[in-house]
């Protein structure tokens, strides 16, 4: 479908309009977890309970740490799984801490129902703790937005993230 189309378009372009100037630094392995709640007119609402694993490659430039990750998530509490592209920009404060900015694509189903499949792009915040120069640990809160319910949905979780490159 059109809507598919444009969600996988967009993910392609983010993970490609990295700058020239970059260069790749690490490629990592994220464990992550996340509280999936809907907002509606009668408050909050848990959906589901999304745990994923994804690759990511982290490339430094200006000052900040650019990770484009792919991987999948599944939730056993809705009988949702599906694809999960993010991009987080972190921008260190100190030698243990950092800033991030989250972007974020989920493309979300029940079974093998690709036809009725939900795509939400979120975007929010996060503060990684640098363990030391293979391990960070990434609490944070994402905003969702359901592109064919019109959901809002509001995601806090946490990312572990390891690299898997040689000492």
């Amino acid at each position: 479908t059109r809507d598919t189309s444009l969600f996988l378009a967009a993910l392609l372009f983010g993970c490609v309009s990295i700058s020239k100037t970059a260069h790749a630094q690490d490629v990592g392995l994220n464990v992550w977890g996340m509280e999936f709640a809907t907002l509606s007119d009668e408050g909050v609402d848990h959906m589901a309970f999304y745990p994923g694993m994804s690759l990511s490659l982290t490339y430094e430039t200006a000052g900040w740490a650019v990770s484009p990750s792919l991987g999948a998530e599944w939730a056993a509490d809705g009988e949702f799984w599906g694809l999960m592209a993010m991009v987080y920009a972190d921008h260190p404060i100190n030698d243990h801490l950092g800033l991030d900015i989250i972007a974020a694509g989920m493309h979300d189903q029940v079974g093998n129902d690709w036809s009725n499949a939900e795509y939400f792009l979120g975007a929010g915040g996060g503060l990684s703790w640098f363990v030391n120069d293979r391990v960070a640990l990434t609490p944070n809160v994402l905003a969702y937005y359901g592109m064919k319910t019109e959901t809002w949905a509001l995601a806090p979780g946490v990312n572990l993230w390891v690299s898997l490159e040689g000492e």
